[in-house]
């Protein structure tokens, strides 16, 4: 009797790590079977992560009639595991003339190939700067007249778009309402404003260079950070949702 191990990348578990595994596949070429009509493939899951000194694998494992000089993927998500498993091996574990066949291996052509189907949740970044300290920067008196100016700049902008622009009766709408914000207006969006990124990373940039007040944080913020800021959140204050936003084609 004879048997094969076949393994995949060893970073395999690290890729796979906090994955909700959907489907794993394997695809075979087997060229040779005892029986010209083909034969039966038993496929079952290892966990070495280097050639081993003698055989050995996981007693799970699937059958799968398998035609001769014929390549095909095989569904084998329920033998597989991603945080132990590490290859697979053909092992029909039995002489009958059925299961005795020979698929391609490393260096062949029709080569073993893997293909897992999972999902993973978004790593959220963690913020560059405590709430505490971006409280202190959204509620910064120094800042506020500034993104007022530019709220009313945006406006601008926003007046002069043409009507086919995605979500525009919203966007003019917003533009109308806030043409010369009042410091009122200025204060509710700045919460937004000062959680955007790019707002974030410059005041972080600044904090990291030992300017860790709210006012000193502020000064380092540029104009144009505070004008893409509002830009960007335009559709969001406007209730343009994020499909309304796309071009239409």
């Amino acid at each position: 009797m004879q048997a094969s191990l076949i393994g995949f990348s060893p970073s395999l578990a690290t890729d796979l790590s906090g994955a909700t595994i959907r489907k794993a596949e394997v695809y075979l070429y087997f060229d040779h079977w005892a029986y010209n009509d083909g034969g039966r493939a038993v496929i079952k899951a290892h966990n070495h992560a280097s050639r081993p000194s003698t055989f050995s694998c996981d007693a799970e494992y699937r059958t799968i009639a398998w035609a001769k000089n014929a390549g095909k993927w095989v569904d084998i998500t329920s033998v597989f595991d991603s945080s132990r498993w590490r290859g697979i091996a053909l092992d029909p574990n039995t002489s009958g003339l059925i299961y005795y066949g020979r698929a391609r291996g490393y260096g062949q052509t029709n080569v073993p190939k893997l293909r897992v189907t999972y999902t993973k949740d978004p790593t959220v970044p963690a913020l560059p700067l405590p709430l505490a300290d971006i409280c202190a920067l959204a509620c910064e008196p120094s800042l506020l007249p500034r993104v007022r100016m530019a709220i009313a700049v945006v406006a601008q902008e926003v007046f002069a778009e043409s009507p086919d622009t995605p979500g525009y009766p919203m966007r003019w709408n917003l533009a109308k309402t806030v043409l010369s914000p009042t410091e009122a207006q200025a204060g509710q969006m700045m919460v937004g404003i000062v959680a955007s990124p790019s707002i974030l990373m410059a005041a972080a940039a600044a904090a990291a260079g030992g300017a860790t007040d709210s006012v000193s944080m502020a000064a380092a913020i540029s104009d144009e950070q505070i004008l893409d800021a509002i830009r960007t959140g335009w559709n969001a204050v406007s209730g343009v949702s994020p499909d309304a936003a796309q071009p239409q084609t």
